[in-house]
Protein backbone atom coordinates (compact mmCIF):
# COMPACT_ATOMS: atom_id res chain seq x y z
CA UNK A 1 0.00 0.00 0.00
CA UNK A 2 1.38 3.39 -0.98
CA UNK A 3 1.38 6.60 1.01
CA UNK A 4 -1.93 7.66 -0.46
CA UNK A 5 -3.29 4.13 -0.82
CA UNK A 6 -3.98 4.20 -4.53
CA UNK A 7 -4.01 1.05 -6.61
CA UNK A 8 -1.11 1.88 -8.89
CA UNK A 9 -0.11 -0.16 -11.96
CA UNK A 10 2.93 2.13 -12.25
CA UNK A 11 4.43 0.41 -9.21
CA UNK A 12 5.35 -2.43 -11.54
CA UNK A 13 7.72 -0.91 -14.11
CA UNK A 14 7.55 -3.84 -16.52
CA UNK A 15 3.77 -3.74 -16.54
CA UNK A 16 3.81 0.04 -16.97
CA UNK A 17 6.21 -0.15 -19.87
CA UNK A 18 4.00 -2.71 -21.57
CA UNK A 19 1.05 -0.33 -21.16
CA UNK A 20 2.62 2.96 -22.13
CA UNK A 21 6.19 2.73 -23.25
CA UNK A 22 6.87 0.02 -25.78
CA UNK A 23 7.81 1.58 -29.12
CA UNK A 24 7.05 -0.80 -31.98
CA UNK A 25 10.71 -1.19 -32.93
CA UNK A 26 12.21 -1.02 -29.43
CA UNK A 27 12.63 -4.73 -28.72
CA UNK A 28 13.77 -5.54 -32.24
CA UNK A 29 16.32 -2.70 -32.23
CA UNK A 30 17.61 -3.80 -28.85
CA UNK A 31 18.03 -7.37 -30.06
CA UNK A 32 19.93 -6.07 -33.08
CA UNK A 33 22.23 -4.02 -30.83
CA UNK A 34 23.06 -7.09 -28.75
CA UNK A 35 23.63 -9.18 -31.86
CA UNK A 36 25.89 -6.51 -33.38
CA UNK A 37 27.93 -6.34 -30.19
CA UNK A 38 28.32 -10.11 -30.16
CA UNK A 39 29.68 -10.11 -33.70
CA UNK A 40 31.77 -7.01 -32.92
CA UNK A 41 29.98 -4.81 -35.45
CA UNK A 42 30.54 -1.82 -33.24
CA UNK A 43 29.75 0.95 -35.80
CA UNK A 44 26.36 -0.61 -36.51
CA UNK A 45 25.70 -1.15 -32.80
CA UNK A 46 26.60 2.48 -32.13
CA UNK A 47 24.22 3.72 -34.85
CA UNK A 48 21.34 1.65 -33.46
CA UNK A 49 22.08 2.80 -29.91
CA UNK A 50 21.99 6.46 -30.93
CA UNK A 51 18.62 5.93 -32.57
CA UNK A 52 17.28 4.34 -29.40
CA UNK A 53 18.58 7.18 -27.23
CA UNK A 54 16.81 9.75 -29.40
CA UNK A 55 13.49 7.94 -28.95
CA UNK A 56 11.40 9.84 -26.40
CA UNK A 57 9.54 6.72 -25.28
CA UNK A 58 12.75 4.89 -24.56
CA UNK A 59 14.15 7.87 -22.66
CA UNK A 60 10.96 8.27 -20.60
CA UNK A 61 10.94 4.55 -19.84
CA UNK A 62 14.56 4.62 -18.71
CA UNK A 63 14.03 7.70 -16.51
CA UNK A 64 10.88 6.22 -15.03
CA UNK A 65 12.63 2.96 -14.16
CA UNK A 66 15.54 4.95 -12.72
CA UNK A 67 13.06 6.81 -10.50
CA UNK A 68 11.52 3.57 -9.29
CA UNK A 69 14.98 2.18 -8.57
CA UNK A 70 15.93 5.30 -6.61
CA UNK A 71 12.75 4.95 -4.55
CA UNK A 72 13.67 1.35 -3.84
CA UNK A 73 16.96 2.40 -2.26
CA UNK A 74 15.30 5.32 -0.41
CA UNK A 75 16.98 8.01 -2.52
CA UNK A 76 13.85 10.16 -2.65
CA UNK A 77 15.50 13.36 -3.87
CA UNK A 78 17.10 11.54 -6.81
CA UNK A 79 13.84 9.73 -7.54
CA UNK A 80 11.96 13.04 -7.66
CA UNK A 81 14.48 14.40 -10.20
CA UNK A 82 13.99 11.43 -12.51
CA UNK A 83 10.19 11.53 -12.24
CA UNK A 84 10.18 15.29 -12.85
CA UNK A 85 12.01 14.75 -16.15
CA UNK A 86 9.34 12.23 -17.16
CA UNK A 87 6.65 14.85 -16.46
CA UNK A 88 7.69 16.69 -19.63
CA UNK A 89 7.31 13.56 -21.79
CA UNK A 90 4.04 12.51 -23.42
CA UNK A 91 4.79 9.00 -22.20
CA UNK A 92 4.42 7.76 -18.61
CA UNK A 93 3.94 11.31 -17.31
CA UNK A 94 0.75 10.48 -15.40
CA UNK A 95 2.53 7.68 -13.54
CA UNK A 96 5.48 9.91 -12.74
CA UNK A 97 3.10 12.63 -11.52
CA UNK A 98 1.55 10.26 -8.99
CA UNK A 99 4.97 9.36 -7.58
CA UNK A 100 5.94 13.03 -7.33
CA UNK A 101 2.67 13.73 -5.53
CA UNK A 102 3.44 10.99 -3.04
CA UNK A 103 6.94 12.33 -2.43
CA UNK A 104 5.57 15.84 -1.87
CA UNK A 105 2.91 14.45 0.47
CA UNK A 106 5.49 12.51 2.49
CA UNK A 107 7.55 15.69 2.81
CA UNK A 108 4.46 17.73 3.78
CA UNK A 109 5.14 20.03 0.84
CA UNK A 110 1.47 20.70 0.33
CA UNK A 111 1.69 24.03 -1.58
CA UNK A 112 3.88 22.34 -4.22
CA UNK A 113 1.51 19.39 -4.30
CA UNK A 114 -1.45 21.71 -4.86
CA UNK A 115 0.39 23.60 -7.61
CA UNK A 116 1.25 20.36 -9.43
CA UNK A 117 -2.32 19.08 -9.07
CA UNK A 118 -3.81 22.28 -10.44
CA UNK A 119 -1.38 22.19 -13.37
CA UNK A 120 -2.28 18.59 -14.15
CA UNK A 121 -5.98 19.40 -14.05
CA UNK A 122 -5.55 22.39 -16.38
CA UNK A 123 -3.88 19.99 -18.82
CA UNK A 124 -6.86 17.64 -18.71
CA UNK A 125 -6.32 15.74 -15.50
CA UNK A 126 -7.44 12.31 -14.40
CA UNK A 127 -9.51 11.15 -11.44
CA UNK A 128 -6.20 10.38 -9.65
CA UNK A 129 -5.10 13.99 -10.16
CA UNK A 130 -8.32 15.28 -8.57
CA UNK A 131 -7.90 12.79 -5.72
CA UNK A 132 -4.32 13.84 -5.00
CA UNK A 133 -5.27 17.51 -5.16
CA UNK A 134 -8.12 16.86 -2.73
CA UNK A 135 -5.78 15.11 -0.30
CA UNK A 136 -3.33 18.02 -0.51
CA UNK A 137 -6.08 20.59 0.12
CA UNK A 138 -7.39 18.61 3.08
CA UNK A 139 -3.89 18.41 4.58
CA UNK A 140 -3.58 22.19 4.08
CA UNK A 141 -6.82 22.87 5.94
CA UNK A 142 -8.83 23.70 2.81
CA UNK A 143 -11.66 21.34 3.76
CA UNK A 144 -14.35 22.77 1.48
CA UNK A 145 -12.12 22.72 -1.59
CA UNK A 146 -10.88 19.25 -0.67
CA UNK A 147 -14.42 17.86 -0.73
CA UNK A 148 -14.98 19.46 -4.12
CA UNK A 149 -11.89 17.84 -5.61
CA UNK A 150 -12.62 14.46 -4.03
CA UNK A 151 -16.22 14.59 -5.26
CA UNK A 152 -14.93 15.19 -8.78
CA UNK A 153 -12.57 12.22 -8.44
CA UNK A 154 -15.52 10.01 -7.52
CA UNK A 155 -17.68 11.38 -10.33
CA UNK A 156 -14.89 10.79 -12.86
CA UNK A 157 -14.59 7.11 -11.95
CA UNK A 158 -16.95 4.19 -12.50
CA UNK A 159 -17.60 1.53 -9.81
CA UNK A 160 -15.20 -0.82 -11.58
CA UNK A 161 -12.38 1.76 -11.49
CA UNK A 162 -9.41 0.32 -9.53
CA UNK A 163 -9.41 3.33 -7.19
CA UNK A 164 -13.18 3.77 -6.81
CA UNK A 165 -13.06 2.46 -3.24
CA UNK A 166 -10.17 4.74 -2.21
CA UNK A 167 -11.82 7.82 -3.74
CA UNK A 168 -15.10 7.20 -1.90
CA UNK A 169 -13.34 6.42 1.37
CA UNK A 170 -11.37 9.68 1.19
CA UNK A 171 -14.52 11.65 0.42
CA UNK A 172 -16.34 9.97 3.31
CA UNK A 173 -13.46 10.92 5.63
CA UNK A 174 -13.71 14.54 4.49
CA UNK A 175 -17.47 14.59 5.03
CA UNK A 176 -17.04 13.17 8.54
CA UNK A 177 -14.39 15.80 9.32
CA UNK A 178 -16.79 18.49 8.08
CA UNK A 179 -19.37 17.36 10.66
CA UNK A 180 -21.51 15.40 8.18
CA UNK A 181 -21.48 11.83 9.61
CA UNK A 182 -24.80 10.92 7.96
CA UNK A 183 -23.45 11.79 4.51
CA UNK A 184 -20.25 9.91 5.28
CA UNK A 185 -22.27 6.81 6.17
CA UNK A 186 -24.22 7.09 2.92
CA UNK A 187 -20.91 7.32 1.06
CA UNK A 188 -19.60 4.24 2.88
CA UNK A 189 -22.80 2.38 2.02
CA UNK A 190 -21.97 2.84 -1.67
CA UNK A 191 -18.76 0.83 -1.18
CA UNK A 192 -20.07 -1.68 1.37
CA UNK A 193 -19.18 -4.60 -0.92
CA UNK A 194 -15.60 -3.33 -1.27
CA UNK A 195 -12.75 -3.05 1.20
CA UNK A 196 -14.13 -5.61 3.63
CA UNK A 197 -10.65 -6.09 5.05
CA UNK A 198 -9.75 -2.40 5.09
CA UNK A 199 -9.44 -1.29 8.71
CA UNK A 200 -9.87 2.41 7.78
CA UNK A 201 -13.35 1.75 6.43
CA UNK A 202 -14.54 0.03 9.61
CA UNK A 203 -12.95 2.64 11.86
CA UNK A 204 -14.54 5.49 9.92
CA UNK A 205 -17.97 3.87 10.07
CA UNK A 206 -17.51 3.38 13.83
CA UNK A 207 -16.56 7.04 14.20
CA UNK A 208 -19.66 8.09 12.25
CA UNK A 209 -21.99 5.96 14.38
CA UNK A 210 -20.34 7.28 17.54
CA UNK A 211 -20.86 10.85 16.31
CA UNK A 212 -24.61 10.27 15.86
CA UNK A 213 -24.75 8.52 19.25
CA UNK A 214 -25.40 5.00 17.99
CA UNK A 215 -22.89 3.35 20.32
CA UNK A 216 -24.07 -0.20 19.64
CA UNK A 217 -23.33 0.06 15.93
CA UNK A 218 -20.15 1.95 16.65
CA UNK A 219 -18.85 -0.83 18.90
CA UNK A 220 -19.82 -3.47 16.35
CA UNK A 221 -17.84 -1.79 13.56
CA UNK A 222 -14.98 -0.91 15.87
CA UNK A 223 -14.58 -4.53 16.95
CA UNK A 224 -14.41 -5.48 13.28
CA UNK A 225 -11.60 -2.95 12.79
CA UNK A 226 -9.69 -4.32 15.78
CA UNK A 227 -10.05 -7.89 14.53
CA UNK A 228 -8.43 -6.80 11.30
CA UNK A 229 -5.71 -4.76 13.02
CA UNK A 230 -5.46 -5.46 16.78
CA UNK A 231 -2.73 -2.85 17.24
CA UNK A 232 -4.42 0.03 15.37
CA UNK A 233 -3.98 2.99 17.78
CA UNK A 234 -6.84 5.14 16.48
CA UNK A 235 -9.25 2.24 16.98
CA UNK A 236 -8.10 1.87 20.60
CA UNK A 237 -8.55 5.61 21.15
CA UNK A 238 -12.15 5.42 19.91
CA UNK A 239 -12.76 2.31 22.04
CA UNK A 240 -11.69 4.36 25.05
CA UNK A 241 -14.19 7.08 24.16
CA UNK A 242 -17.03 4.57 23.80
CA UNK A 243 -16.26 2.83 27.11
CA UNK A 244 -15.34 5.89 29.18
CA UNK A 245 -18.77 6.25 30.82
CA UNK A 246 -19.60 2.62 31.63
CA UNK A 247 -16.20 0.95 31.83
CA UNK A 248 -13.54 3.55 32.70
CA UNK A 249 -10.99 0.88 33.65
CA UNK A 250 -11.12 -0.68 30.18
CA UNK A 251 -11.23 2.81 28.62
CA UNK A 252 -8.03 3.80 30.42
CA UNK A 253 -6.32 0.67 29.09
CA UNK A 254 -7.36 1.59 25.54
CA UNK A 255 -6.15 5.18 25.94
CA UNK A 256 -2.77 3.93 27.19
CA UNK A 257 -2.41 1.68 24.16
CA UNK A 258 -3.27 4.51 21.77
CA UNK A 259 -0.82 6.86 23.52
CA UNK A 260 2.07 4.51 22.70
CA UNK A 261 1.65 5.50 19.04
CA UNK A 262 0.68 9.14 19.69
CA UNK A 263 3.02 10.11 22.53
CA UNK A 264 2.43 13.84 22.15
CA UNK A 265 -1.34 13.78 21.66
CA UNK A 266 -2.80 16.41 24.01
CA UNK A 267 -6.32 15.01 23.54
CA UNK A 268 -5.28 11.52 24.60
CA UNK A 269 -3.30 12.81 27.57
CA UNK A 270 -6.27 14.81 28.83
CA UNK A 271 -8.53 11.78 28.47
CA UNK A 272 -6.06 9.74 30.50
CA UNK A 273 -5.94 12.49 33.15
CA UNK A 274 -9.72 12.57 33.52
CA UNK A 275 -10.22 8.81 33.41
CA UNK A 276 -7.37 8.07 35.83
CA UNK A 277 -8.63 10.76 38.22
CA UNK A 278 -12.10 9.23 38.10
CA UNK A 279 -10.63 5.84 39.00
CA UNK A 280 -8.62 7.34 41.84
CA UNK A 281 -5.31 6.67 40.12
CA UNK A 282 -3.89 10.04 40.97
CA UNK A 283 -0.24 9.22 40.27
CA UNK A 284 -1.08 8.28 36.68
CA UNK A 285 -3.29 11.36 36.32
CA UNK A 286 -0.47 13.60 37.60
CA UNK A 287 2.09 11.99 35.28
CA UNK A 288 -0.18 12.40 32.23
CA UNK A 289 -1.00 16.00 33.14
CA UNK A 290 2.68 16.90 33.59
CA UNK A 291 3.35 15.40 30.15
CA UNK A 292 0.45 17.39 28.70
CA UNK A 293 1.64 20.68 30.21
CA UNK A 294 5.16 20.07 28.86
CA UNK A 295 3.92 20.09 25.26
CA UNK A 296 4.75 23.43 23.66
CA UNK A 297 2.88 25.23 20.92
CA UNK A 298 -0.66 24.32 21.99
CA UNK A 299 -3.38 26.24 23.82
CA UNK A 300 -3.62 24.26 27.05
CA UNK A 301 -7.22 23.59 28.00
CA UNK A 302 -6.25 23.06 31.64
CA UNK A 303 -3.46 24.71 33.58
CA UNK A 304 -1.13 24.12 36.50
CA UNK A 305 -4.04 24.68 38.93
CA UNK A 306 -5.43 21.21 38.17
CA UNK A 307 -1.97 19.69 38.57
CA UNK A 308 -1.61 21.33 41.98
CA UNK A 309 -5.06 20.10 42.98
CA UNK A 310 -4.22 16.54 41.94
CA UNK A 311 -0.94 16.63 43.86
CA UNK A 312 -2.73 17.82 47.00
CA UNK A 313 -5.29 15.04 46.60
CA UNK A 314 -2.50 12.50 46.16
CA UNK A 315 -0.74 13.72 49.31
CA UNK A 316 -4.00 13.42 51.26
CA UNK A 317 -4.56 9.93 49.85
CA UNK A 318 -1.06 8.87 50.89
CA UNK A 319 -1.56 10.35 54.37
CA UNK A 320 -4.85 8.49 54.70
CA UNK A 321 -3.22 5.28 53.51
CA UNK A 322 -0.38 5.72 55.99
CA UNK A 323 -2.87 6.37 58.81
CA UNK A 324 -4.82 3.22 57.94
CA UNK A 325 -1.63 1.16 57.85
CA UNK A 326 -0.61 2.46 61.30
CA UNK A 327 -4.09 1.76 62.64
CA UNK A 328 -3.92 -1.77 61.34
CA UNK A 329 -0.49 -2.35 62.88
CA UNK A 330 -1.72 -1.11 66.29
CA UNK A 331 -4.78 -3.31 66.06
CA UNK A 332 -2.58 -6.34 65.45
Amino acid sequence: MTLLSLSQPWQDPLRSLLFDASPPRFHEDLRQVIAALKRKSFPYAFELTQRLLRDDQVLASSLYCAGLSALGIMERVIAERYFTRVLFSPHLNRYAAQHIMELLYAGRRFPEMIALGETRIRMGGSSEDYFMLGIARRASGQAKWARRELTTAVEFSAPDHPNYFVFNLALAQSEFSAGLPDRALMRLDQIKSQGKRDVRKWLLSAQCYARIDEKGQALKHLKRALRLSPQYPDAHALMGDLLADNNPKRALKSYRYALEAHVYSPQLLLKIVRTAERLGRLKEAISALEHYLSIEGIDHQVGPELLQSLKISEVKRQERQSWLERLYENWR
